[in-house]
């Protein structure tokens, strides 16, 4: 009698072994690739001075704030320009130095060393917390960097400098105009990145060279005078913006319009550009 043919059984393939399974691993195992990838060629921290928070490499652009410090400011002007200047750092550039001066005599800021004109802070923006990516980045250090380290030191500062003081005997604006570019400005390490030097200020020059509280001389016959020369600094390539003070001494010229004039045409002749004037708000 024949034996009967035993029928082979196919072995069946373990479900965690079909295609839909198969699929699911590969995209996982690709994911995983991706992961590992991107952590690999993340870019390293910017090397920062821990100080300034500036880049070892330099600055992308540097932003120069002369508050003029001379006059007393009201309380609506004070809010305004605190208002504007918190914008104004809230908007500044990655790695854009921002310089922050005050008005005083040129004679009392000039130091033997280094840095003869130093400002009141120098630092650097460290980057915007709002666009760091939790893959190539640490936000959360990120932003408590921005915020500690840059945003709060640069407002408390802007809230000590802008008060309401005691008028000073001099206004040397175009002296300090003039120091800032010769330290910083001008500087040959600075000549292929963006300038500016925003100006808070009621605009009334006051010192040896030039007094704009005995009125608005004739510009041609002032800018043939040792005075004039003795002002005349570099402002290449440098936007110039003011924050116009409005004083009730501005009501011996014609139009605080003719000062602005003024200072457009003194800092054209420095090879500067005057870029905007906004009035703050208030009367002092």
């Amino acid at each position: 009698m024949a034996t009967p043919r035993r029928t082979r059984r196919r072995r069946r393939r373990p479900e965690w072994l079909s295609g839909p399974a198969w699929g699911g691993i590969i995209l996982g195992a690709a994911a995983l690739g991706a992961i590992v990838l991107m952590v690999a060629l993340r870019p390293d921290p910017v090397p920062r001075d821990p100080d300034t928070l500036c880049p070892e490499a330099g600055p992308s652009g540097v932003t120069a704030i002369l508050i003029d410090t001379t006059d007393h400011i009201g309380p609506i002007s004070r809010t305004d320009i605190l208002g504007r200047l918190a914008d104004l750092a809230a908007a500044s550039e990655t790695d854009e130095m921002l310089l922050v001066y005050d008005a005083t005599p040129v004679v009392e800021r000039v130091r033997r060393d280094a840095d003869p004109f130093p400002p009141v802070l120098r630092i650097c923006n460290p980057g915007d917390p709002d666009e760091a990516s939790e893959w190539t980045s640490n936000p959360a250090s990120v932003r408590r960097q921005f915020e500690e380290g840059f945003r709060q030191p640069l407002e408390e500062l802007f809230s000590d400098l802008i008060h309401p003081g005691e008028p000073a005997n001099q206004s040397p604006l175009m002296e300090n105009v003039q120091a800032i570019s010769v330290t910083v400005l001008a500087r040959l390490e600075h000549a292929r990145i963006p300038k500016r030097l925003i100006l808070v200020s009621d605009l009334l020059q006051h010192s040896e060279h030039l007094s704009l509280y005995r009125g608005l001389p004739d510009y041609d016959a002032w800018a043939a005078s040792p005075g004039a020369a003795a002002l005349r600094t570099d402002l290449g390539n440098v936007d110039l913006e003011a924050l116009f003070v409005q004083r009730r001494e501005h009501e011996r010229f014609d139009t605080s319009r003719d000062l602005i004039d003024f200072w457009d045409r003194w800092t054209t002749d420095q090879q500067g550009r005057l870029a905007r004037v906004s009035r703050v708000d208030g009367l002092n």
